[in-house]
């Protein structure tokens, strides 16, 4: 596939403009989740059936090379409404992976007429139902029309597939896409890591040189670990912290009886930064483990600073072999009077 000029345009024909956008996103499909990539919605204003050759460059928009076809117009629209005041319900993310968002109403104007329907319980938790919103991926049981294009969606599962670090950040006009199996997928090299990638869209009678350039900086999202849970602190008599998480698998896993979720990455690596009490937060001590716990003793944080006995401001990372460190959320973790009493992160948004 290359063809700088696929099909020259004509003065009688005014070449349709593709809308793409490039999701770095969590996997949602079982298949994919090994796989490192982007997935793209295409969406043609006009013809809906032709197809759009997406180009990539490496080399800051120099040269583009023809990656693939795309046949599937996906289901995109904004964000008009949500829960009267512009924004989904603001909730801790460390309570959003299992319990509904039954305050928040989605209110999406698609860009053209799509029936959004509801599902039962059990297919919610199946993972059907998926709305990629802003940053933050949720799921949806109900839905009411408002007209022919408009849906509200409701009863919300928050945070999927790790993204409870981005339940706050969805305002009006926020970008939403319908998560399909079908969504088309680009595979990307482990060397596109961490650096700027230009795309272009182009479809019949488009000039290569005159589509729209849509940049991103690929972080390899989709096999990224998910933030680990659970973080709770032991204080002792002697202010030494012990500090303790449980791991999370992406992988799309479903058990029966209970068994040890699958790890998910070829090692068992954290890495845990210490921040500053104040904000903007600074990393004061970045500490590296093999395992789900680790004792921040009273000498390192007399050594970084702090005051013993104050709350401890942490971000805790799964590592991954294939793009480094996983996805990550700021806890607090509260000063106890009481030695050997264990406390429970709270998550924070800086």
């Amino acid at each position: 596939m290359s063809r700088s000029n696929p099909i020259p345009r004509t003065a009688l024909y005014k070449a349709p403009i593709p809308n793409i956008s490039i999701l770095d996103i969590p996997h949602f499909d079982e298949q994919r989740e090994n796989e490192l990539g982007v997935y793209i919605a295409s969406r043609l204003h006009i013809d809906e059936l032709a197809p759009v050759a997406i180009y990539i460059s490496r080399d800051g928009g120099v040269t583009y090379t023809e990656q693939m076809e795309l046949f599937h117009s996906a289901k995109v629209g904004n964000l008009l409404l949500a829960n009267n005041d512009g924004g989904l319900t603001a909730i801790d993310g460390a309570d959003v992976v299992n319990a509904p968002d039954e305050r928040s109403k989605l209110i999406v104007q698609w860009e053209s007429r799509y029936d959004l329907q509801g599902v039962s319980n059990n297919n919610l938790l199946n993972g059907e139902n998926m709305l990629l919103v802003q940053g933050e991926v949720a799921q949806f049981r109900d839905t009411a029309f408002t007209d022919f294009n408009t849906t509200t969606a409701s009863y919300l599962l928050r945070g999927r597939r790790g993204t409870e670090g981005a339940t706050y950040s969805a305002v009006g006009q926020s970008r939403v896409v319908l998560l399909e199996r079908k969504l088309p997928f680009l595979k990307l090299r482990h060397s596109d890591v961490g650096k700027t990638l230009y795309f272009k869209a182009v479809t019949n009678a488009m000039s290569l040189d005159n589509s729209k350039i849509v940049s991103m900086t690929f972080e390899g999202n989709g096999l990224k670990p998910f933030a680990p849970s659970n973080i709770s602190a032991i204080r002792n008599g002697s202010n030494d912290v012990a500090i303790s998480w449980n791991r999370r698998t992406r992988s799309i896993a479903r058990l029966m009886g209970v068994k040890r979720l699958p790890y998910g990455e070829d090692t068992d690596d954290y890495e845990i930064d210490v921040l500053s009490p104040t904000v903007p937060r600074t990393v004061l001590r970045t500490i590296k483990v093999t395992a789900e716990t680790v004792t921040y003793t009273a000498s390192q944080q007399t050594a970084d600073g702090l005051t013993l006995g104050n709350a401890l401001f942490m971000r805790i990372y799964q590592m991954s072999n294939a793009v480094g460190r996983g996805q990550t959320n700021t806890v607090t973790l509260l000063a106890t009077t009481t030695p050997n009493n264990k406390q429970y992160a709270n998550h924070i948004t800086v």
